[in-house]
């Protein structure tokens, strides 16, 4: 009877522990990506996409989801809840789970699409509060759900749910490609990168969400993984440079460009962003196509 007792004190106290690390850790630094640091709370605030479209021109993937966002607030408050039913001893498997795979969710989205900027050459480094937050999710389900088959279900449908709508909505974004379609604009490379090295604000009004086709010697070359293949123009004197990522079925006639090698690209502008760190503006492209290799 003691032995069971103090089982289950053990087991309110990781409730209560984990509930609250869950409420804390969602208004921690998640991420860094370059020097800008990224909350958990960032995401349902709406304030993780615009971060990510201003500085690097990469949108929100899955606008369609905008509305669920606003589910993620329940995060924190589902934390504090399984924290004080604890105290009370008053337990709840179904608030637990909840609480657990919500968190692990954003988790998985968070960690996906800072894949998708690593893509881009962003530099990601997960902080604390990422950890923290996936942690104390993991104890929730574990040590508030009591069947097994309820821990194994509540620990792999939000990821499982996460990776499958980004790879579905990711993979119709990037395969919409532009056929025959006329360019707006046909510059070369060099001149595209003065342009916006001149006044970026006059050039992102130009060309931003313009077709444009870039020709070009190719400078650099990056293989980030099988589906991927980033090709560079950079400027030799700044290091400026715009970039274009050329996936799945674009990647793999990517992949016989070599470097110096003089090709016409066609794609979607994002824009062009100065980053004061480093000093050069980057000028990024999406749904590319390889038009000409000369």
């Amino acid at each position: 009877m003691n032995n069971t007792a103090t089982a289950g004190q053990k087991t309110n106290w990781i409730l209560v522990i984990a509930g609250l690390l869950q409420a804390v850790a969602f208004f921690l630094a998640w991420v860094k990506w370059d020097s800008i640091a990224v909350t958990g709370s960032d995401m349902p605030s709406g304030k993780l996409f615009k971060i990510s479209e201003e500085n690097f021109m990469l949108p929100n993937p899955m606008p369609q989801l905008d509305f669920a966002f606003i589910l993620l607030w329940l995060i924190p408050v589902l934390g504090i809840l399984v924290a004080i039913l604890a105290l009370v001893k008053k337990s709840n498997a179904w608030l637990a789970g909840f609480a657990g795979l919500l968190a692990l969710t954003l988790v998985t989205v968070y960690y996906l699409f800072s894949d998708k900027l690593i893509d881009l050459g962003v530099k990601r480094e997960l902080q604390a509060g990422y950890f923290v937050a996936a942690i104390a999710a993991f104890l929730i389900i574990v040590t508030g759900v009591r069947n097994i088959a309820g821990k194994i279900i509540a620990l792999l449908i939000g990821p499982l749910f996460a990776w499958a709508s980004f790879t579905i909505i990711t993979n119709k974004v990037e395969n919409e490609g532009f056929g025959e379609e006329k360019a707006d604009y046909t510059i070369a490379a060099d001149n595209l990168i003065k342009e916006f090295m001149a006044s970026d604000s006059a050039a992102n009004a130009k060309y931003r969400e313009k077709i444009i086709e870039v020709s070009g010697a190719v400078s650099n070359i990056e293989i980030p993984n099988d589906s991927t293949v980033n090709i560079k123009f950079i400027d030799s004197v700044s290091g400026s440079y715009a970039i274009f990522p050329l996936l799945n079925e674009e990647a793999k006639a990517a992949k016989n460009v070599k470097q110096g090698e003089n090709v016409s690209l066609k794609g979607s502008c994002s824009g062009g962003v100065f980053s004061a760190i480093l000093g050069t503006e980057f000028i990024t492209f999406k749904r590319c196509s390889l038009v000409t290799k000369k």
